[in-house]
């Protein structure tokens, strides 16, 4: 029975604890893409930077600072705007009331504006895969309780659509490899752990074709979830408002 415990204990986490105890520990959540799960809307003053819900139960793993710190918007992703926010704080919001024990959220911010397969951005292999990879298995690293992978959250596919109808038509492939990559590499993931997918805007160029694609993936994966967004409003070409960031982060966590 104690060499069952402590495989238990180094399977959750990644790495090998003191003591196996599942209601001690980081609920970690791994959020990666581009601008919109970044979140380039303004924060809306007395709601977006209201964090009484989450305070002392939500932290960040910064991708640049690379440490423990509450979660406050920007989250530190690889290239945040100050005044703005993203999907995470509903999202969490909606997780919190159903933490175990003194387990706590932990988020892994490493998403980056603008950025795509086509690019050779996501790519397994690529600068910013493997640094999101590394990142991750940081995070797994921290505190001493058990620290288990909840889920990964991708939004994703404006850039590929805007590289045209080729590069479009090649993303389900793209993203199906990298899923592949990041279930046999990423810092306790597994083919169990859920990975969310939603939408891009319907209306852009070779939107239908992305989002055909996304669907797709998540019925071929039994541990991905589709989120549609398509209904949500835009202040931009590209990004969605402040409401609909919040509404957002409600499905993604609806989603697990």
């Amino acid at each position: 029975m104690a060499n069952l415990t402590i495989t238990a204990a180094r399977n959750l986490s990644g790495k090998l604890q003191g003591s196996y105890d599942p209601l001690v520990g980081y609920d970690v959540y791994w959020l990666i893409g581009q601008s919109n799960m970044i979140g380039r809307a303004t924060i809306r003053g007395g709601t977006d930077d209201d964090y009484t819900a989450v305070t002392g139960l939500v932290y960040q793993f910064g991708y640049n600072a690379q440490t423990v710190a509450a979660a406050t918007n920007p989250l530190d992703h690889v290239n945040e705007n100050a005044g703005q926010m993203g999907l995470w704080l509903e999202f969490c919001k909606t997780l919190v009331p159903s933490l175990a024990g003194s387990r706590k959220i932990l988020l892994v911010p490493c998403a980056q504006g603008g950025t795509s397969f086509n690019a050779n951005n996501w790519n397994a292999g690529n600068t910013l895969y493997n640094a999101a990879l590394a990142r991750l298995s940081s995070a797994m690293g921290q505190g001493s309780g058990v620290n288990t992978l909840k889920g990964a959250l991708w939004l994703q596919g404006e850039s590929d659509a805007d590289a045209g109808s080729t590069a479009a038509g090649l993303y389900q492939g793209r993203l199906q490899a990298m899923y592949d990559a990041m279930v046999a590499n990423a810092s306790g993931m597994t083919s169990s752990t859920r990975f969310i997918v939603g939408t891009i805007k319907p209306d852009k160029p070779n939107a239908s074709t992305i989002n055909t694609a996304l669907s797709d993936f998540a019925i071929a994966n039994s541990a991905a979830r589709f989120v549609s967004l398509t209904d949500l409003a835009w202040y931009d070409s590209d990004h969605y408002t402040a409401a609909s960031l919040a509404t957002a982060g409600q499905r993604y966590a609806g989603a697990l």
